[in-house]
This record gives structure tokens, C-alpha cells and sequence, in this order.
């Protein structure tokens, strides 16, 4: 997620300083960006370019793959980024396409920008969520606690528990809590 933020950062930069620059280089400036998810592996490398990593691996060659896919200011992602970005971003998929060394097609994907969406239950409460049932005696236990704080008797209220426990959803079911 931050890589796709960082590039449309990025590219919102470049859009900014496109006018001043092309004016002292005589042509437009943009850039374009391929994001891919995966393993890499990586080397202790010195090159003519003052570089100190080496990164190579499948994830790196798709990603240049995708590079070369996106258009001027465009930002494309391959599937794996996509599933895990998707929802926080608004997306386009595009043509399936075969790229070189890859036996099977792949759907890249554009970015068109950032949504609004802030967290991951946001995301999977756009999916659908599933029916909420057993937690009645929570519900009855926060309500009760809003009750007696609307009533003048300060209250706290601390949910804790291990991640996936049901925490934000225990909150989104509390309508009265939004």
C-alpha cells in the first residue's frame, strides 16, 4: 500500500514541476510507474550508478514488465498488489496481457487514485458482512456504559483482544457509537 501511495505522490509531483521543467528542457515531463508484490531477492552490489543493492527475482522482472505497460502519468499494478490495495484505491483493470518469461496471461491494473476508505474492516464491510451474531451481552455492556456517560457518570470503556477478535466490528455494530 504505501508503494502505490508513494508513487502517486510521486507522480502529483512530477504534474506539479511538469510546466517549469519543460520550459528549460524544451519537452513535457512524466513519468510512469509498474508496482508488483512479491519476493525479491537481494545482493550486496556497488554499480557505476553509486548503487549498493542488487534486486532480482520474478517480482522485480513483472514489475518492469509493468512499467512498460503504463502510459505517461499512469501507475499499473499486477494482480497480487491489487488484491491487497484494492479498496483503499480506485482501480481500472485492464486487458489481460502476456508478459515475457510468463507462461500464463496477467490483468494489470491502473490506479486511478486514492479512495476514502481508511481501514481494512472498511474495505470488507463493502464486500458484505457476514450475519453478526452472539455478542448481544458487549453490545448491552456499551450501551449501558453510553447510557450512565450521557447521564452525567464519566465512563471508560477499553476493548482489547487479539487482532481478528471482532473489536471493529463490536464498534460498527454499536450504532449509537458512530
Amino acid at each position: 500500500m504505501r508503494a502505490v501511495r508513494a508513487a502517486l505522490e510521486l507522480h502529483g509531483t512530477v504534474r506539479r514541476v511538469s510546466e517549469e521543467v519543460e520550459q528549460r528542457i524544451g519537452a513535457p515531463l512524466a513519468m510512469h510507474t509498474g508496482i508488483n508484490t512479491g519476493l525479491v531477492v537481494t545482493t550486496p552490489a556497488e554499480d557505476e550508478r553509486g548503487g549498493r543493492v542488487g534486486i532480482t527475482g520474478d517480482t522485480v522482472n513483472t514489475a518492469a514488465r509493468l512499467v512498460s505497460l503504463a502510459q505517461a502519468d499512469q501507475v499499473v499494478i499486477g494482480p497480487d498488489t491489487q488484491r491487497r490495495v484494492a479498496g483503499f484505491f480506485d482501480l481500472e483493470s485492464l486487458e489481460p496481457v502476456t508478459l515475457k518469461g510468463k507462461a500464463k496471461p496477467l490483468t494489470p491494473w491502473r490506479v486511478k487514485g486514492q479512495s476514502t476508505v481508511q481501514s481494512r474492516f472498511e474495505v470488507a464491510a463493502m464486500a458484505g458482512l457476514t450475519p453478526y451474531t452472539g455478542r448481544e451481552a458487549e453490545l448491552s455492556a456499551l450501551k449501558d456504559c453510553l447510557d450512565k456517560a450521557m447521564a452525567g457518570q464519566g465512563q471508560l470503556v477499553t476493548l482489547s483482544g487479539e487482532a481478528g477478535l471482532g473489536k471493529s466490528r463490536l464498534v460498527h455494530e454499536s450504532p449509537w457509537l458512530g
